[in-house]
């Protein structure tokens, strides 16, 4: 892949940057903060356009929805804000909870989204109306990823106590598809497949259809938490990043490892565009990179 540095920031002791996203038409790229800030940023000149304050702690999830013009925030104050991109963004919505926010998620084709707390709790709501439609005690810690299926029926829920969930929304009812002795810090969905994967604590990564989700391989990458899964433009590869400082590239046909590239500060997320079929990597020291897949 060919790499370029998107954003680097300014500052002598620049806060991390915790989480990224890219709209559909790769426009923007937005980024989370520890020191409690959005920051929405060109995709093509990497230029900083303006930062969303709001939130009172840490930005643990961003998510740009399916208008392009509307982005969600998710926080550890207990908040997901939504705003509107434009010359003077605006916040535009409030959901709150108890809770800190530790992941989110959005339809690509209704006005649902879900979050998954700290305290296990997760809460569909309205994107709409930023009220919740379902909410439920899910896990017995914090919920790392959240997934609706194909349908939107169902979700795909994973946590730091080692299960993977499915749960029916519309009796709140749910299937174990796996127990694990180790946290889960990030989740694949591939739907076209019935794929699930999941990135672990350890470097490892966990692959199981839901199907046959007793059937699991364990695909060995990475030497600390696999923080992000990404899916390729193809659909036939998927990109893995980690605090070990690594990206590593793997064909979902063989689920082998591909290829192996080194960041200069661990990974903290992994954004895509489809358009363009470029990757954007926040990290700790603050930075975000582009990578592009090269030609075959």
């Amino acid at each position: 892949m060919q790499k370029h540095v998107l954003y680097r920031p300014t500052s002598s002791r620049p806060p991390p940057l915790t989480c990224v996203d890219v709209d559909a038409l790769c426009k923007y790229v937005a980024c989370g903060t520890a020191d409690y800030r959005v920051l929405l940023i060109s995709a093509r000149t990497g230029r900083p356009i303006r930062a969303l304050t709001g939130h009172e702690d840490l930005i643990s999830s961003i998510v740009f929805l399916r208008s392009n013009n509307d982005l969600l925030s998710a926080s550890w104050d207990g908040s997901i804000r939504k705003w509107h991109i434009s010359r003077s963004t605006q916040q535009t919505g409030i959901l709150e909870h108890k809770s800190s926010v530790k992941a989110l998620t959005a339809s690509t084709s209704s006005d649902i989204a879900a979050a998954g707390f700290q305290d296990g709790t997760v809460i569909v709501f309205s994107t709409s109306t930023m009220r919740p439609l379902h909410r439920f005690k899910a896990h017995t810690r914090d919920i790392t990823a959240v997934k609706f299926t194909r349908d939107e029926d169902g979700l795909l829920t994973a946590s730091w106590d080692g299960t993977c969930k499915l749960w029916q929304l519309d009796k709140s009812k749910y299937t174990v598809l796996q127990t694990l002795g180790e946290r889960i810090h990030s989740m694949l969905f591939l739907p076209e497949r019935s794929i699930v994967l999941l990135g672990l604590h350890s470097g490892n990564i966990v692959e199981f259809s839901l199907d046959s989700p007793t059937t699991a391989l364990t695909l060995k990458g990475h030497l600390d938490a696999v923080v992000s899964l990404v899916q390729g433009p193809s659909n036939n590869y998927m990109v893995s990043g980690s605090w070990d400082r690594r990206i590593r590239i793997w064909d979902l046909t063989s689920l082998a490892s591909t290829a192996t590239y080194r960041t200069m500060s661990g990974i903290t997320d992994i954004g895509f565009c489809r358009k363009t079929g470029s990757f954007f990597v926040s990290d700790f020291s603050g930075t975000i990179t582009m990578w592009s897949r090269e030609a075959s």
